[in-house]
């Protein structure tokens, strides 16, 4: 793929996921699942009475019970701590009302109270359908009498009222607290998504949540007569809430601000990655014909020509390693036999003849491993069966004749004044990763929902920007150094000839050692394949070591 199209799709890429990161938060942190509540109280602190409305929406089976739990002792009777009296349960119709207090015990009626007793929580109330939940919309209220703990300082009362912090998704949340506007002093909510509006007569608090997410209203009031459990503050419970919510809020807005930051970062990724090509990836023009019928630098070897000028320009691959054994055979270094059964490499006149470091290595591992100059791979499989120590030598030199060695990164960055970004895209994806991962662990508490799910969201995009931006090879973002692109893009216009029949046979030449150099070449360049087929369409017959890349 030529330079502008790996920048092209990445920038398409990019874009995707830019509109994915803006646009999937919003879905994530919606309400939703196989069911769903409409969650509506009311809460009167003077006399303690608190009445919930919940209308449940139910899409999917397998449910048995509608039902709410509290973290406080659930009791059918008064006791002499903070507590929350049940008074009823109102269900639909087919379905039965039951409690199960703080201490085990269950009330409910018919038959059905060992089987609520075992699935139940403790200080849970709720409604059974005997024969299961049916899809659509459920009406479940309650009736409670609330006797919440109150900080009192001896002027004002702290109230902590906690609703929910493991619950069903709310599509709506409705929560009406009766207390005249001149005993309120302060309202907090948990977590901060919940708005607030102090009326003349009543608190109102609106919004949604998500699953488990905490729902948690905060009062300090200064009247009197309230059912609480009154608890003397040594201090100053206006000061208190204030020091301990204003922590707690920066700390959410905190999250929420880098969920946003990065979630924009995202966005403005694609607009960076072209400013990044334009800066330090674009190219200066040369004139290449879209064809070259000759091998534009002969004298670079084959695994040169497949490092520098074959897909990314600092690795190699096997064709490095074929296109380098065909070039010893051209140049009788070796002779190779190829057969059904095998593949024999066996040396010629290697001593006489000047090679580079990459060619002497690949004659080297026909020396350490074959048997008199004679390397047969049958022979040497059938030894590294009963050899582990060998199989592991074998393998890690072979490999690096295929993958490449560490000096060959450093040998093709002479060729480029700029490096790409592929390390630092990489780098930047695994810290990332780890920030998700850490986030989503540590964040994992009602009271930082949705924003830890904003913020894992954003991060996910970046993630994903990163890799995009990695996946090209390294000059796409780097730049060649004097003309060396300008010999790149001549050799990919040879590399177009070969894979052109109609041009081979335009230019098809009589010597064959021309077509050996084009088959050394063509396979270097990656298609190999198509030199071989060219010659026998035009009956030329091709060398029998070209079985090692057919």
């Amino acid at each position: 793929m030529s330079e502008l199209k790996w920048v092209a799709a990445v920038i398409v890429i990019s874009v995707i996921i830019a509109v994915l990161t803006y646009s999937l938060p919003d879905i994530f942190t919606r309400p939703s699942g196989d069911v769903t509540a409409e969650y509506i109280v009311t809460y009167d602190p003077h006399t303690g009475k608190l009445v919930e409305r919940f209308t449940y929406r139910v899409s999917g089976g397998g449910y048995t019970m509608l039902y709410r739990f509290w973290k406080a002792p659930l009791s059918l009777e008064p006791l002499g701590e903070p507590h929350v009296q049940l008074i009823g349960v109102k269900c639909p119709p087919g379905a039965v009302p039951y409690a199960k207090d703080y201490a085990g015990r269950v009330a409910t009626k018919g038959p059905w109270a060992l089987e609520i007793k075992e699935k139940a929580y403790r200080s849970e109330a709720g409604c059974y359908f005997p024969g299961g939940v049916p899809p659509g919309s459920h009406v479940v209220a309650y009736e409670y009498v609330l006797v919440p703990p109150a900080e009192f300082d001896g002027t004002r009362y702290h109230i902590n009222l906690k609703l929910a912090d493991e619950h069903v998704p709310y599509t709506r949340v409705l929560v009406e607290i009766i207390v005249p506007r001149s005993e309120v002093e302060r309202v907090y909510v948990h977590t901060p998504t919940y708005s607030i509006e102090v009326l003349e007569d009543r608190v109102k608090v609106e919004g949604w949540s998500l699953e488990n997410q905490l729902l948690e209203i905060e009062l300090v009031l200064a009247g009197k007569g309230y059912r609480v459990v009154e608890k003397p503050f040594n201090g100053d419970v206006l000061w208190e809430a204030e020091a301990s919510n204003t922590a707690y809020t920066v700390a959410y807005q905190a999250l929420v601000g880098a969920a946003w930051a990065l979630r924009i970062a995202a966005v403005a990724a694609p607009a960076f990655f072209i400013a990044l090509y334009l800066t330090r990836g674009r190219e200066r023009g040369f004139t290449v014909p879209s064809y070259l019928h000759y091998v534009p630098n002969p004298s670079r070897k084959p695994w040169e020509v497949d490092l520098l000028f074959s897909g990314d320009a600092t690795t190699i691959g096997p064709n490095a390693l074929y296109a380098t054994l065909l070039d010893l055979k051209r140049r009788g270094v070796i002779n190779i036999e190829v057969s059904e059964e095998d593949v024999v490499l066996k040396l010629a006149r290697w001593t006489d003849v000047e090679l580079d470091e990459y060619e002497r290595r690949v004659v080297d591992v026909i020396r350490w491993y074959g048997e008199n100059g004679v390397l047969s791979f049958r022979k040497l499989e059938e030894r590294v069966k009963d050899d582990e120590g060998l199989a592991r030598e074998f393998s890690a030199v072979f490999g690096s004749l295929i993958r490449g060695m560490p000096w060959m990164s450093s040998y093709a960055r002479r060729f480029l004044v700029k490096a790409g970004l592929r390390k630092y895209a990489i780098a930047a994806a695994i810290l990332l990763f780890l920030g998700t991962v850490i986030s989503l662990i540590a964040l994992d508490e009602p009271a930082f929902r949705p924003c830890n799910v904003l913020l894992a969201a954003a991060m996910g995009g970046l993630i994903a920007q990163s890799i995009a931006i990695a996946l090209p090879p390294e000059q796409v973002f780097g730049r060649w150094r004097d003309e060396a692109y300008k010999e790149f893009l001549e050799w990919q216009a040879f590399r177009s000839f070969l894979k052109d029949f109609a041009m081979i046979q335009k230019y098809r030449p009589d010597d064959l050692s021309i077509w050996q150099e084009w088959l050394v070449y063509g396979t270097a360049l990656g298609v190999g394949e198509e030199v071989v087929r060219a010659m026998e369409r035009l009956n030329i017959p091709a060398p029998a070591e070209a079985a090692l890349i057919t």
